[in-house]
């Protein structure tokens, strides 16, 4: 199908209120950016901008706005969204640790677009606000993400040692010590510490930390460590999260606007918690349940 042709199809499904068959198309269309520069010179207005217009406010409107925004802008507006007014601390969380801040093979920092995406559209720098906003919180969670941003990570020498530091740390509750041990980790070297931690504590970090850390200072921590691994783990585990938290919605749907399309066979990478489609359809409500499914692929749930 055209572009012209699927921008038809996707406007009939708004002006009707499909909301599934919306959410079908979404899931194949390809060149969402150029598919919707198409869509804003026939209809003269965004796709973005449409849904809000056209589908009624709720679950749905912001899947498919969060889709529709494209990667990043979608992350620039969940930011700011959870910094403006009251803080927001599991949007925060999912959002900047889910943005990996270490460049590519390619030399792409995905953080650094962010940023300056950020900047453009709110005419300020993210950094320095998130650093206005978060210092001033004693959390642990806000440490980590603040931690996290820092372009600098550190390539364990020593995995051992650190492994145990941050056993200790965790022992005594030092949030310092937990926050700068995950949030300055190198990815590439944290698979060494794991196993260094596993083999001195004789339990995963996984599971130490859910045993330690409580509400968003466990699920920061968590993911980060998941998200050190890949953004298969780190999707995942908030998709589990989302799960374990009597059905947290916006959790679910954060996770999958930002990486159904970059996460593949999600339902592998879940089973170490269950199984993916059992979990969605006991846990969630449609039509949230089946569309997430659909974006994800999870043959149980989609349609």
């Amino acid at each position: 199908m055209d572009h012209i042709s699927l921008c038809t199809e996707l406007h009939r499904c708004l002006t009707t209120q499909d909301e599934q068959e919306l959410v079908q198309l979404s899931k194949l269309a390809q060149d969402k950016k150029d598919l919707s520069a198409t869509y804003l010179s026939i209809h003269n207005r965004s796709l973005a901008d449409s849904i809000v217009f056209y589908l009624p406010r709720g679950h749905i409107q912001l899947l498919m706005t969060l889709v529709w925004s494209m990667n990043t802008a979608a992350r620039v507006r969940t930011i700011h969204a959870g910094i403006v007014d009251n803080i927001n601390p599991p949007s925060l969380i999912d959002t900047i640790i889910l943005s990996p801040t270490v460049s590519d093979s390619a030399g792409n920092n995905e953080w650094h677009t962010i940023c300056k995406e950020y900047s453009t559209t709110y005419k300020t720098q993210l950094p320095a606000t998130l650093n206005i906003v978060l210092s001033k919180l004693p959390s642990l969670w806000a440490k980590l993400c603040l931690l996290w941003i820092e372009s600098q990570k550190l390539r364990s020498t020593d995995p051992e040692a650190d492994a145990n530091k941050l056993l200790v740390a965790l022992r005594t509750k030092d949030i310092d010590a937990i926050a700068f041990i995950i949030g300055t980790a190198d990815p590439s070297t944290w698979q060494f510490t794991l196993n260094a931690f596993e083999r001195q504590a004789g339990d995963t970090l996984m599971s130490v930390l859910s045993n330690t850390l409580r509400r968003h200072d466990l699920v920061a921590c968590q993911l980060a460590s998941q998200a050190l691994l890949g953004q298969a783990e780190a999707a995942a585990l908030l998709i589990y999260r989302a799960v374990a938290d009597y059905g947290d919605h916006d959790r679910l749907i954060r996770v999958t606007a930002f990486c159904y399309d970059r996460v593949k066979d999600i339902g592998e990478h879940y089973k170490r918690y269950g199984d993916i489609g059992s979990d969605i359809r006991r846990v969630f409500r449609e039509p949230v349940a089946r569309a997430c499914a659909t974006l994800w692929g999870i043959p149980s749930l989609c349609p």
